[in-house]
């Protein structure tokens, strides 16, 4: 409670912009800095299916944000595909077609991360549309492929001359959507296996981001191996380490040179009942000398609050959210000061170097 109002006091004295989102402040960094946009599960479907037939866009609140970045990233909790049999066994398979590949394109998105779950929930054949339809909308994937060397195989971006490779890695079940040598499926987040792609692109790049799957699902609280990953991922040269699955936000660590996000919750997840959990959109800046600071901004994801568009938090209904993420990193041993962004957004932020 003490922590929550003094975010609180800390908010109250930032000004509060209403109505129309800005957009990314990019275009105002010095040379040679870049951003980096990350939200978390993103299920373009279900949900949103009427509202996108509709006509209406789902990622339109977020799209200023998104393209407004030199990099945006997400974990797409879904196959896009017409094709393939459903997994037997699973409460929960999900499905959208392949077009909405556009959708993701047209939001503003670079590098989705298919390293999770669902992705398999048609087989392999609703995989290879995915990354078919992924490519053909000009969007580079990771995290999952015909066999494991693929899926381990990082998206590669060159953003004001710096070469960025985005890894993406799957802890949870069921085991059989986890690759094998020559079995299609997910990279499984073993720590010999993330220690050494991560060494090798860091080798030929001079970024590397992690997007992990992984945690228990609505849990705050973190399972006894995603600490261990983390800096197992940032000892071997990753900057950001950016976990999803839990649909509810996780703490954040800053682990030397690096930073651990553990679960950023829910970005535009049109899952098949009325959700009121919270997610963060992450905003990092780099710097010629590595990765400067992290913002983050309370997602409001509810449909029935929304619209079926999630939007950025403002005002005194983003407090809450961002006090939980404060309080979870201070758990970890991590402080995050609450501010405003460039545009106003209420913030968290973790200032590496200045």
């Amino acid at each position: 409670m003490l922590l929550f109002c003094l975010v609180l006091s800390t908010f109250s004295t930032l000004p509060l912009v209403y109505g129309q989102q800005g957009s990314s402040p990019a275009g105002r960094l010095p040379a040679g800095t870049f951003t980096v946009v990350a939200i978390g599960d993103v299920l373009p479907g279900v949900a949103y299916d009427a509202a996108i037939q509709s006509g209406q866009n789902p990622f339109r609140h977020l799209t200023p944000q998104l393209s407004g970045a030199d990099l945006a990233l997400a974990n797409l909790e879904t196959p896009l595909s017409d094709r393939g049999t459903r997994a037997l066994g699973k409460k929960f398979t999900f499905r959208v077609p392949p077009g909405r590949a556009r959708l993701l394109a047209g939001a503003g998105l670079d590098v989705l991360g298919l390293a999770n779950n669902h992705i398999l929930d048609y087989g392999p054949q609703a995989l290879q549309d995915t990354t078919e339809a992924l490519s053909r909308f000009g969007l580079l994937w990771c995290g999952a492929g015909r066999h494991l060397g693929e899926a381990r195989q990082p998206a590669r971006w060159v953003v004001q001359g710096k070469r960025v490779a985005v890894l993406a890695y799957n802890r949870t079940y069921p085991l059989k959507f986890w690759a094998s040598e020559t079995e299609p499926g997910t990279a499984y987040a073993d720590l010999n296996i993330v220690r050494e792609d991560i060494t090798r692109a860091r080798r030929a790049n001079d970024v590397v981001i992690v997007l992990v799957h992984w945690g228990r699902e609505k849990q705050h609280t973190l399972r006894p191996y995603q600490r261990p990953v983390a800096r197992a991922a940032i000892e071997a040269g990753a900057s950001l380490v950016i976990g999803a699955h839990p649909h509810v936000m996780q703490g954040v660590e800053r682990i030397g040179p690096g930073v651990a996000v553990y679960s950023l919750g829910d970005g535009v997840f049109g899952g098949a009942h009325r959700r009121t959990e919270d997610g963060l959109m992450l905003r990092a800046v780099f710097g010629p000398s590595g990765l400067r600071e992290v913002e983050f901004f309370a997602l409001q994801t509810s449909n029935r609050d929304t619209d079926y568009a999630p939007r950025i938090r403002m005002g005194e209904a983003a407090l809450e959210p961002l006090a939980l993420v404060i309080r979870l990193a201070a758990q970890l041993g991590t402080t995050l000061t609450p501010g405003a962004s460039a545009e106003g957004f209420p913030c968290a932020r973790l200032v590496l170097a200045e």
